[in-house]
């Protein structure tokens, strides 16, 4: 149980701190905490959208809450850190973030411990019902395919931000994205259908691509770093949301 609820608040995390957030209010919010609370009402929306799709209403919504209040005390937090002190790299990004995956399975255990846990309200058993698929199953997947696009891509420029090689262009870095985004959605397929050595095959496929750029020892390494990072999202996560 505390697997399922972990996935279903992942879900909505990923939705709410990344695909509903853009790069500059991401920015911005180290600079103006109005920022912070509208991103946090922002952030709850998806979380308050859920009732209609969960049983035992009112227990949901006493989680919606306890998970958007302590959304909006981490990133306060983070904040008047990151205002205070500037130039700290990729490290505020990655506790904000590690502290974000804490205040879930706290809330995870709560819930276990003195709730009913998360349930599909009727309406949405009975056509999970049809289909002949685990609920679970399908936001494990949907929690796969939304963490290996823009998380992943953030949390490697985050990373990668000081080995990043002179005249990096803005259009270059998008392309790259999408180029990541893509070749670990085809590793996640991959991985799901038990096609381990394939993978060799995307990766291969990518140095091939860069063969060239490759002879500069600086984008190399800076490469070979982001191609390691990526994989690892990928792993990870399969191991952690997929693997039985």
């Amino acid at each position: 149980m505390f697997r399922s609820i972990c996935s279903v608040y992942l879900l909505l995390h990923l939705i709410g701190d990344y695909y509903m957030q853009s790069d500059k209010n991401s920015q911005r919010k180290e600079i103006k905490y109005s920022v912070v609370l509208s991103h946090s009402i922002i952030y709850a929306i998806p979380f308050f959208i859920l009732v209609v799709f969960i049983d035992w209403q009112n227990e949901w919504l006493m989680q919606a809450g306890m998970l958007s209040i302590s959304h909006l005390c981490i990133d306060t937090i983070k904040h008047f850190v990151v205002k205070e002190r500037k130039n700290m790299g990729a490290l505020p990004y990655l506790i904000d973030q590690a502290f974000h995956m804490l205040s879930l399975m706290c809330i995870a255990l709560i819930t276990i411990r003195w709730m009913h846990g998360i349930e599909a309200a009727p309406w949405v058993q009975t056509i999970i019902n049809v289909s002949n698929t685990k609920y679970i199953n399908i936001i494990a997947w949907a929690c796969m395919l939304l963490l290996v696009g823009k998380p992943a891509n953030i949390t490697i420029r985050q990373i990668l931000r000081i080995y990043k090689p002179a005249g990096d262009e803005e259009s270059k870095r998008k392309v790259g994205a999408l180029i990541g985004s893509l070749e670990r959605i085809i590793m996640m397929l991959l991985l799901g259908i038990g096609q381990y050595t394939a993978i060799a095959l995307v990766l291969t496929a990518k140095s091939i691509a860069r063969y060239d750029m490759l002879k500069d020892k600086q984008f190399a390494e800076y490469y070979l770093l982001g191609t390691l990072l990526s994989t690892l999202i990928v792993l990870s996560a399969f191991l952690v949301l997929l693997y039985p």
